[in-house]
């Protein structure tokens, strides 16, 4: 059994959790806290392409301007218009580049919304599955109790109430105070939990089981998911984006190797040029790619993003295990520690790609 969203955000999860969960359904879905979730989550998506377009459109404007005029020597017989037209374009795209670079701030502010919203939508997923936690025995004990139901769904919705009004006016300041390491260990969003001594029943174990699902497996699923491999040029899979720089580095390497034997050969048939000609203006053009593919490689720290998902996702598959292997109130323990470590890893997220200064 699988769901797209943990939260239940589309209809045929809904459906699926109320026949797989039976009497606790009422206690895994909030219409008001996806509600509150789901724009948060689109602007956090929009700023995080916008701030990536912005850095990326800079890189690309700036090398091929410097490429441009670096290569001047091989066009240089083009004649008019054309060196003018390649001279004009060239300071335009240099000027672009420059303006993008300088007013780094725009993109730096969306990078900061993208930030502000990833932090809103994490602490709703974790104030969502925390109070299941948190009010596990409430929950089971009023399953077929339509008062005790209305009860528990009126006290979350105050909590609920409460959390997004907070969120919403702080989080701006709750993200500085993370990334500058000024925060306290703020894990639980609602009272921290303290284990029953006996948790069991149908319903205990169809509540403990949906928390599997939608807490630990989906959370291991999304780690896995981020660490598999596609074959597409522009991925967002951190793997691939480290994959394809790296090729693209040794393509380079390659090349100035290539340029190198081109250029002894020139040597030894003492006729300089006659293989390679202007081999400095390929050596610089080259060099500018290099440079170009490390400043991308710095913007989106893909091998860093790589072993945070490792970790991530060795830390979850203990946790699962811990899970299995345990009986009734002691999987609820294990769910405890899975939120100590959902905040441990939202917090590297956030710390990792704050410092990130030219591409997110």
């Amino acid at each position: 059994m699988q769901f797209n969203s943990d939260l239940l955000l589309n209809p045929a999860d809904e459906t699926q959790a109320k026949q797989a969960f039976g009497g606790v359904f009422f206690a895994l879905n909030d219409d008001a806290l996806k509600a509150f979730f789901k724009p948060h989550d689109k602007r956090a998506n929009d700023a995080k392409a916008r701030s990536q377009g912005w850095g990326l459109s800079a890189v690309v404007l700036v090398t091929m301007a410097l490429i441009a005029a670096s290569a001047e020597p091989l066009y240089h017989g083009l004649g008019e218009p054309w060196l003018k037209v390649i001279a004009a374009l060239s300071a335009l795209f240099g000027v672009a580049g420059a303006l993008i670079g300088i007013a780094g701030v725009r993109y730096g502010e969306k990078k900061e919304s993208w930030l502000v919203e990833r932090l809103i939508t994490e602490r709703v997923r974790q104030f969502h599955f925390q109070a299941l936690i948190v009010c596990a025995e409430e929950i089971v004990g009023a399953v077929g109790n339509p008062a005790a139901e209305q009860r528990f769904l009126s006290k979350r919705a105050k909590l609920v109430e409460s959390f997004v009004r907070d969120l919403e006016q702080h989080a701006g300041a709750k993200l500085t105070a993370i990334v500058e390491g000024r925060a306290e260990h703020e894990t639980w969003l609602v009272e921290s939990p303290s284990i029953p001594d006996a948790f069991a029943g149908a319903h205990a174990d169809d509540l403990l089981r949906a928390l599997e699902l939608l807490r630990i497996r989906h959370q291991l699923d999304y780690a896995n998911h981020k660490l598999s491999a596609d074959h597409k040029l522009f991925s967002s899979k951190p793997g691939r984006q480290a994959a394809v720089l790296s090729g693209a580095a040794l393509f380079c390497m390659a090349g100035l190797v290539l340029l190198h034997v081109l250029m002894l050969f020139d040597v030894l048939l003492d006729a300089p040029g006659a293989i390679a000609p202007h081999p400095h203006v390929y050596v610089i053009v080259i060099a500018i790619i290099a440079l170009a593919i490390r400043t991308i490689e710095e913007g989106l720290q893909p091998q860093t993003e790589v072993e945070r998902y490792r970790h991530y996702a060795a830390t979850l598959r203990q946790l699962r295990d811990r899970f299995n292997a345990a009986q009734g109130a002691e999987k609820l323990a294990v769910l405890r520690d899975l939120e100590v470590t959902s905040y441990d890893e939202m917090v590297t997220f956030l710390k990792s790609n704050h410092e990130v200064r030219f591409i997110v």
